[in-house]
């Protein structure tokens, strides 16, 4: 990913594509490992729930997800971009994320995303937010049920 024009790492990405109550919906999150879970882990990752616009999962390549806040207040949730640890949290601003096929076989999805986010500092509440650009493309072993 790039966020704010530097390259951050991040551990590789997954993806769930399901129906539930007559929406479906896609979840897209970093396969974090186990020390994830520790205080001291310093590592990055990203979670997403995103409802996608389409009759059947089958279909979500089709869908695409677009994400415009109501404000650029800071959000009680536990979705989008963490960094060092969860020291520092993306929420989105105004984002997209995209879906295509990807040449490395039927389950693995290529995933666009682009957009404004704007960066907390979990630890110290006080410190202003500030609103970053993020931009990645990331390959996504996906499941569809």
């Amino acid at each position: 990913m790039i966020i704010d024009q530097q390259r951050v790492d991040f551990p590789p990405a997954k993806m769930r594509v399901s129906a539930s109550d007559g929406k479906v919906l896609a979840l897209l999150f970093s396969d974090d490992p186990k020390d994830a879970l520790n205080d001291q882990y310093t590592g990055h990752s990203f979670y997403f729930e995103m409802p996608l616009e389409v009759p059947e999962p089958k279909d979500f390549m089709a869908a695409g997800w677009r994400y415009t806040a109501d404000s650029n207040d800071r959000q009680d949730t536990p979705y989008g971009i963490f960094l060092d640890g969860h020291q520092r949290q993306l929420q989105p601003l105004d984002t997209q994320i995209r879906f295509e096929p990807s040449a490395l076989g039927p389950n693995v999805t290529t995933v666009w995303i682009s957009g404004r986010f704007l960066e907390l500092n979990i630890q110290d509440p006080t410190k202003p937010p500030r609103e970053v650009s993020v931009s990645a493309q990331l390959v996504a072993n996906t499941t569809v049920k």
